[in-house]
């Protein structure tokens, strides 16, 4: 199934992402699908409210100035300020799996609070990207990110990164993360026997970055475990039934969410 656009996200603000951001002329212009959606399916109208988004951190509340054939330009009037982001710094890992179930994956992670998607092909994936396909994948999955973002109340848009096989997650992993200040690297695997993810956080219960990797629904090889424990992972078992790879991906990032990350806190 086809991932809707990224659109006005109706809960108690309509909110856009947006490319084409001019903050000092204050003004923003809705293009393509977007403006589309704003004028065709929402109806809006010069005159009403809405909210803008870069991706990148920044957000205004403005006002539909105009609509006409190049697209929806919004007048900027006032920054907004995060207060939807999670202080710990999440990477997810994930195996390659079929399309619609690393989609749902994407739009769960990205509203639990995810600030990276590493995606790889592991020995057992059932599927596979060529490189044309890579890239288009890719932008696929980041307009489904930059939808949930507007949904949840986030300002900042997961990056997506797309590795062209296992080795090279583990190396790429290692340049994108800040190492100067401690990680936490976790595996889901069913087969571990020596504990659960409690049992990590009992031993290590502060963090503020962590790379979480879920695998195929096939399992991982003995040798990918070995490189995995070369590497610094350990593996976490989610419990005694055997999940599917969206499940898992969710159990796994809530579970450190609420151990490590913002899920915790009293509001």
């Amino acid at each position: 199934m086809r991932p809707s656009i990224p659109k006005a996200c109706l809960m108690t603000h309509r909110r856009f992402f947006v490319e084409q951001v001019d903050p000092a002329g204050k003004q923003a212009l809705l293009t393509d699908q977007t403006a589309h959606h704003a004028k065709n399916v929402l109806r809006l109208k010069p005159g009403d409210s809405v909210e803008v988004l870069d991706g990148l951190g920044n957000g205004w509340s403005g006002v539909i100035d105009e609509m006409s054939e190049k697209g929806v330009r919004v007048r900027l009037m006032a920054s907004l300020h995060p207060a939807a982001e999670s202080f710990l710094e999440v990477t997810l890992g994930m195996a390659l799996a079929r399309g619609d179930r690393m989609d749902l994956v994407v739009r769960q992670a990205t509203e639990i609070g995810v600030t990276r998607f590493m995606v790889f092909p592991a020995t057992r994936s059932s599927y596979g990207l060529s490189t044309s396909q890579q890239g288009r994948r890719r932008d696929r999955w980041l307009k489904i990110a930059r939808e949930a973002m507007c949904q949840c109340g986030r300002m900042f848009s997961p990056e997506v990164h797309v590795c062209g096989d296992f080795s090279g997650f583990l190396r790429q992993s290692g340049r994108l993360l800040n190492e100067e200040s401690q990680v936490l690297r976790i595996f889901a695997s069913e087969n571990e026997s020596r504990g659960n993810i409690l049992s990590v956080w009992q031993a290590c219960p502060i963090y503020r970055q962590v790379l979480a990797v879920v695998g195929p629904e096939g399992g991982w090889t003995a040798a990918e475990v070995e490189a995995f424990l070369s590497s610094g992972f350990q593996p976490v078992r989610l419990g005694p039934r055997i999940l599917r790879f969206e499940t898992a991906a969710t159990v796994l990032l809530t579970s450190v969410q609420t151990l490590w990350g913002d899920f915790g806190q009293t509001v």
